[in-house]
């Protein structure tokens, strides 16, 4: 792609999408080899037959947002709300499976105070009846838990995490949050 030689996984990315969703099985691609011939049609037949490389997870190293952008994604379409969610939601990563779980505990504690220092999700503590943790995130922003009547039910305390002001546009502008911190910055410096 421009002036650089692509990988076997962007390449295999690129073909696979050949053909008309729904109304091909199959599709046609072209490689265009320019240049130095004998270095380019190596450097073809290593791309159409050669290996591609493991998988390897990103989301700890932060490139497109990495964990951070997704933890607050999540939080602000309501998909995770305790850390018990986020814990469940973490173990189904491939970071997860890839790396010592001490790690990922590591990684995503430091995800989740980074997003709570920099006030991306605020924390919000309540008293909420068992019944309605179970398989549920639906509380409001800011409002009371779902009214249940008290008779026999547990109240269980809990932590919850929610997106701020700052968090939710963030999302919706689809940058990550610490880039988010930047152009803030910027932002501020613009007004002077």
């Amino acid at each position: 792609m421009g002036i650089d030689l692509i990988d076997i996984a962007s390449y295999r990315q690129m073909i696979g999408r050949a053909g008309r969703t729904n109304l091909d099985t199959s599709g046609e691609s072209y490689l265009m080899i320019n240049g130095d011939y004998r270095t380019e049609r190596q450097h073809g037949l290593h791309l159409v037959t050669g290996e591609l490389e493991p998988l390897q997870s990103n989301l700890q190293h932060g490139y497109g947002g990495g964990i951070h952008k997704l933890l607050l994604e999540l939080i602000y379409c309501g998909r995770i709300r305790t850390i018990d969610d986020i814990a469940l939601f973490v173990s189904w990563t491939l970071m997860a499976i890839q790396y010592p779980s001490e790690d990922v505990n590591d990684w995503t504690k430091t995800a989740v105070e980074f997003l709570v220092t920099r006030r991306f999700i605020r924390v919000v503590s309540q008293s909420i009846p068992e019944e309605a943790l179970v398989g549920t995130t639906d509380v409001v922003d800011g409002g009371a838990a779902p009214s249940v009547a008290t008779a026999n039910i547990t109240l269980l305390p809990t932590v919850m995490y929610l997106p701020t002001a700052m968090g939710r546009a963030t999302v919706k502008s689809g940058i990550p949050p610490q880039d988010a911190l930047e152009l803030l910055v910027s932002l501020e410096q613009a007004r002077v």
